[in-house]
């Protein structure tokens, strides 16, 4: 939306917004002077909050001037008008002009019209009498016949549509109860999200079923839902198809996926969050989460989806026996035990997902063998071969189908099958197996090492460890994604509990991945990866006397947060011990990858010399002090001392770490200098020094001409950057933001045609800005300042996308946008208070966000901002 809070009254009309057809789930029409800060403001904030993406006009003028082209694309593009009549509604001719695009959308466009009746009775709107009768009379006066006849016809149309009357018997002027019984009609009516898709095969029937056994039309009952069957049949994707269809008819929901995988207080917190709206919630016991639970949640009506529940006190502390649950409440919980339903005190619905059935089966194995419906010439009895032993499972299916992707050598599909045909029926993870089979060998590496170590970790992450143990990971995961072994989620890796459970199968077999303590064996020469987790119930010390004998480990991961109730004496001996010992004295040569956050002392050594050690993360070691002597590890490419709160010293050595790639020093505040480097980091491309706020200066960056990332966001101390950053010009982000004392910046003395990204936002201190004709490829700048203008080169940056000035308290004026900025789509223009005008959005025919907000001193728009496309 375009946001113009705050502002000096306007004469311009407001932009509306959009971008393909159905952009918009709901437009809002209504007269103004009536209804706008009554019921449409009620009814548009419940939209927003139950998802629903609505359009209000809210600058409208309804002074008889024509609708805009803009507003007129708003009607198009969406699903639903919810049309407001009042007294007022018919004498204002733009309403009349907006109700008959409205009616001519519905029939031509398949749009739903809901007419609400505020004040007024439904057959003044369809008989045009009372004070639409004297409307009327004006009009006749004033207007053309065919312009007055085709405003009576939507109108006999509009008033005849069952809408919802809110002086009726049903709602009795309760506003609350009227808006409630509208967004329930549009939610009840939102087409379900498209099933043609690989994946979502058949869900369109069984989304069906689910709505009916629901019954989300009916407030007098509260319900349980219970999705049972076995693993990999399709019960998690049914829930969350139908979490997003019906989750809008609810005063709150959530989703709690895997839920057997979490601890029960971090669950009840998310349900609050997320139902509640709020992040401030705290749980410290799971009997008073369950309680806060009841007490917070027992007057709304919800809708909580239970992802994979496989215990009953899971149950009992998230929703307990569902009796306090508010009427049109609903839960679903999907389960492969049918026998945890019988808890409930309330109704409950059950239903088994079933195995797909033939041709089901065959178009879902199609969309990922062959990416259509339908097998290829020649592969159609193949396909059904594979399909038969594939028994309906979905899981199945995909894996086998990805794997096959892109063969056409029909003999090696048949050897493939004649391998699942020697596997019993019913051994479900030694099928998928077969996926495994045909991965190279680095990828079956990097598949394991995600089963063993990296389930639903970060994929940034992830690729980082990996990389430093040279498995290649950016590629190897995409491939493991395409082959349905891993799916990505908001940047985090995850797995199928199936196939989770074959890769440990497999690992089991090899031995060369340790996780557990109960897996070390007599022998431990064979492990290549181990994480090492210390709970407060372990003793560690058959770890540290194992690692002696662990010549071939190549990755260590040791998971260590100390916890106030890990005081028992056994395992303070045992940490003691490990302290005494030290584990650095028994880590092999050939030792890669050591990843040990929250190190728990103030020093690390290493007693012998690690070359082939590529990847340190010492990451969130609040006792550390210092680092150790980087001479021990001359090949490290990455290094993570990020959140190292108390480290004071880097070790001088460090400048010798030429093959470094990475330095991530964020967060380390007692740190006041980076030691020198006096010898060429070429390889040197990330450099995050963010939030140090006791860095007094930066390092010498002619040492490093390869940058490609450096973030000294926070920094608040600096004043100046060392002069030889004006030669770094392989930059292509970078990040000043809040650091308030830096009063310039080096002078650019050659153009830095690779920087895309700069942030300058709260630089408070500033005394100029930047010359932009030196950075002319720039996509995207954030930039708060105290002076009064911009550089005015800022007008050239043609390839501009977001432009944000944030807080610019005494700029009056903008530069000339002297060229066409055909690029830019997000214009943020935001509590500069001073602001007199704004550009001429003519240079700008592409934008689609404004945010104008805050600017108190502007009285007006620049008209061309009626020309642009619909603006979100």
């Amino acid at each position: 939306m375009v946001k113009f809070e705050d502002m000096a009254s306007t004469s311009s009309a407001t932009p509306s917004q959009s971008t393909p057809k159905f952009t918009y789930d709901v437009f809002l029409s209504f007269r103004g002077e009536d209804t706008r800060k009554t019921i449409v403001d009620h009814l548009y904030h419940w939209l927003k909050q139950k998802g629903l993406h609505a359009f209000k006009d809210d600058e409208r003028l309804e002074k008889g001037q024509s609708i805009a082209p803009t507003l007129l694309q708003a009607i198009q593009q969406s699903r639903f008008a919810v049309v407001v009549f009042s007294k007022n509604y018919a004498s204002s001719t733009w309403c009349l002009d907006e109700l008959a695009e409205i009616m001519e959308g519905k029939d031509k466009l398949n749009q739903v019209v809901v007419p609400i009746f505020y004040d007024i009775e439904p057959s003044h709107v369809r008989k045009q009498t009372g004070s639409f009768e004297e409307a009327f009379a004006k009009h006749e006066e004033n207007e053309g016949k065919g312009r007055v006849e085709r405003w009576r016809k939507a109108l006999i149309e509009a008033g005849s549509i069952a809408g919802h009357d809110l002086h009726g018997a049903e709602y009795n002027g309760y506003e609350l109860k009227c808006i409630e019984a509208v967004i329930a009609d549009i939610s009840k009516q939102l087409p379900p999200p498209p099933s043609v898709q690989k994946g979502l095969v058949g869900l369109e029937s069984r989304l069906e079923e689910i709505r009916m056994k629901l019954k989300v039309w009916d407030k007098d009952v509260k319900l349980v839902l219970g999705l049972w069957g076995m693993g990999g049949i399709g019960k998690t994707t049914i829930a969350r198809v139908a979490f997003d269809r019906f989750s809008s008819a609810f005063d709150g929901s959530c989703f709690l996926a895997d839920v057997r995988k979490h601890r029960r207080e971090a669950l009840q917190k998310k349900l609050l969050s997320k139902v509640l709206k709020e992040n401030s919630i705290d749980i410290d016991d799971v009997d008073e989460g369950i309680q806060m639970i009841k007490k917070k949640l027992e007057w709304k009506k919800v809708l909580i989806v239970l992802d994979d529940v496989d215990h009953r006190d899971q149950l009992d502390k998230l929703v307990g026996d569902g009796e306090w649950l508010c009427n049109g409440s609903r839960v679903i919980i999907t389960t492969r035990d049918k026998h945890l339903f019988t808890q409930f005190r309330i109704v409950v619905e059950t239903c088994e997902v079933k195995k797909l059935e033939k041709e089901k089966a065959l178009e879902l194995f199609s969309w990922h063998a062959f990416k259509k419906e339908s097998p290829e010439n020649g592969f159609e009895d193949l396909s059904t071969s594979f399909i038969a032993h594939a028994g309906g499972l979905p899981l199945a299916l995909k894996v086998w189908g990805c794997s096959l992707c892109g063969w056409t050598d029909q003999k090696k599909w048949e050897s493939t099958l004649e391998k699942i045909k020697d596997i019993p029926d019913g051994e479900v993870t030694e099928k998928l197996e077969i996926s495994y089979d045909g991965l190279d060998e680095d990828c079956k590496k990097v598949f394991l090492d995600i089963v063993c170590f990296f389930r639903d970790e970060r994929r940034d992450i992830v690729e980082e460890v990996l990389n430093g143990c040279k498995l290649h990971p950016i590629t190897n995961i995409s491939v493991l994604i395409d082959r349905c072994l891993l799916f990505e989620s908001l940047g985090f890796i995850h797995m199928h509990d199936l196939i989770h459970e074959m890769g440990l199968n497999i690992e089991r077999g090899k031995m060369s991945r340790i996780w557990r303590l109960e897996d070390l064996d007599d022998e431990p020469k064979a492990v290549e990866g181990l994480l090492l987790s210390i709970n407060c119930d372990e003793i560690i010390s058959p770890w540290i006397e194992a690692f002696e004998h662990m010549t071939k480990l190549k990755m260590l991961i040791v998971k260590y947060r100390k916890h106030d109730l890990c005081s028992s004496e056994s395992h303070l001996e045992s940490i003691e011990a490990f302290k005494e010992t030290g584990i650095m004295n028994y880590l092999p040569r050939s030792l890669m990858v050591l990843k040990f956050p929250y190190y728990p002392w103030s020093k690390l050594f290493f007693p012998m010399e690690m070359k082939k050690l590529t990847y340190l993360d010492l990451s969130l070691s609040k006792s550390l002090l210092e680092t150790p002597n980087f001479a021990k590890m001359p090949n490290l490419i990455n290094l993570n001392l990020s959140d190292c709160k108390k480290l004071e010293t880097i070790h001088p050595l460090i400048k010798n770490l030429t093959k470094l790639v990475k330095l991530n020093l964020r967060g380390c505040k007692n740190l006041a200098k980076i030691p020198s480097f006096n010898q060429e980091m070429k390889n040197i491309t990330r450099l995050d020094i963010s939030y140090c706020s006791s860095l007094l200066e930066t390092p010498n960056f002619a040492m490093m001409p390869n940058l490609t990332f450096l973030n000294l966001t926070k920094c608040q101390k600096l004043k100046e950057i060392h002069p030889s950053f004006r030669n770094l010009t392989e930059l292509a982000d970078l990040n000043f933001d809040r650091c308030s004392n830096l009063e310039k910046l080096p002078n650019f003395n050659q153009e830095m045609t690779k920087l895309t990204h700069l942030d300058l936002r709260f630089c408070s201190s500033l005394l100029e800005t930047p010359n932009f004709d030196l950075m002319p490829n720039l996509e995207n700048l954030n930039l708060t300042t105290k002076l009064k203008e911009i550089h005015p080169s800022i007008g050239n940056l043609t390839k501009l996308v977001n432009l944000t000035l944030d807080g610019c308290s005494n700029l009056e004026q903008l530069p000339n946008f002297n060229q066409e900025m055909k690029n830019i789509t997000c214009l943020v223009i935001k509590s500069c208070i001073s602001l007199l005008e704004t550009p001429n959005f003519s240079m700008m025919p592409n934008l689609e966000h404004l945010d104008l907000s805050n600017c108190k001193k502007l009285k007006e728009i620049h008209p061309s901002v009626e020309n642009l496309p619909p603006i979100c």
